[in-house]
């Protein structure tokens, strides 16, 4: 699948780096602190059709692109991994034992790392679309939809004035 014309097909397959220098495994290798402090390694391992207003080096996600992402064994995985990474970073686990309908749910951590990221207006609310949006266009829709469920569950606990209706409603908007 390799393309040096397509600096994201180079960097979901292992051969580029994004605008940084920084390949796709250095990315996932980054800890919880730097995941949060740094805010342009997202739209590389979560690419969508929208550019970034925050990160305009990044490149955006075409209908070639998708196709040739969604039709390598190789970039599925590593968006896999990808996911469940971010996943870790908010506390959350996959229970993916039945790929048709895995589930999402709170990891042991998932009280200290929510206090990052669990309230009011917290940029990574956009992330988390960036991530629900890229999963939906690059094949994973069955994992969009069990990460949604997930942050309906917390909007209807304990985290509903955190997160706030119109966020919610995006996000599902995100997996219709």
């Amino acid at each position: 699948m390799r393309d040096r014309s397509n600096p994201l097909i180079d960097f979901y397959c292992g051969s580029g780096t994004d605008h940084r220098g920084r390949r796709f495994d250095e990315l996932l290798r980054l800890d919880d602190v730097q995941l949060e402090r740094l805010h342009d390694y997202i739209q590389w391992l979560f690419p969508t059709v929208t550019a970034s207003g925050f990160n305009p080096e990044a490149p955006t996600l075409d209908a070639t692109t998708a196709t040739r992402l969604r039709s390598d064994p190789v970039a599925q995985q590593r968006l896999r991994a990808a996911f469940v990474r971010m996943l870790a970073f908010y506390g959350l686990e996959l229970d993916d034992i039945d790929p048709g309908d895995p589930d999402i749910g709170l990891a042991p951590n998932f009280q200290a790392r929510s206090r990052t990221w669990l309230t009011p207006y917290n940029h990574n609310y956009r992330r988390l679309t960036r991530i629900l949006e890229c999963l939906g266009a690059l094949g994973q829709r069955t994992y969009a939809r069990a990460l949604c469920r997930c942050l309906e569950h917390l909007y209807r606990t304990e985290f509903g004035g955190a997160i706030g209706d119109r966020t919610v409603s995006f996000w599902r908007r995100q997996t219709e």
